[in-house]
């Protein structure tokens, strides 16, 4: 009897010979979501420096613990994928506190350059 391990015509053998197209495939998809995500990022910063423009407007902290609650219980709720919660939620922290931060040093760079143009 013919050892079937060495017959190359093998439903196995096939998925394997069509692997690295397959994953060929998968990361080009992966570099076009990477893209949009970027983008997404992006566009989520400017929207969030405009918003830490109408709190400076309104004279408000940077700062809105309430808000930044908002927004995490909102995306929890969006969730429907296999990234578990927690570091979904551990990303978004991580965006807030960048946004945060880029905030307060838009904020100090202009409250210097009003300084700046008093003297």
């Amino acid at each position: 009897m013919p050892d079937q391990r060495q017959t190359p015509d093998r439903p196995e053998d096939a998925d394997r010979a069509g692997a690295p197209d397959l994953l060929a495939a998968l990361r080009a998809q992966i570099d076009e979501v990477d893209i949009e995500l970027v983008r997404l990022l992006d566009r989520r910063t400017w929207l969030g420096l405009e918003a830490g423009r109408a709190k400076a407007l309104a004279g408000r902290a940077v700062t809105d613990a309430t808000r930044e609650r908002e927004v995490l219980a909102h995306v929890a709720a969006a969730s429907e994928g296999p990234l578990p919660l927690e570091d979904l939620l551990a990303l978004y922290r991580q965006l807030i506190e960048t946004i945060r931060r880029l905030e307060q040093q838009e904020t100090h760079g202009l409250a210097n350059a009003r300084f700046m143009t008093r003297r």
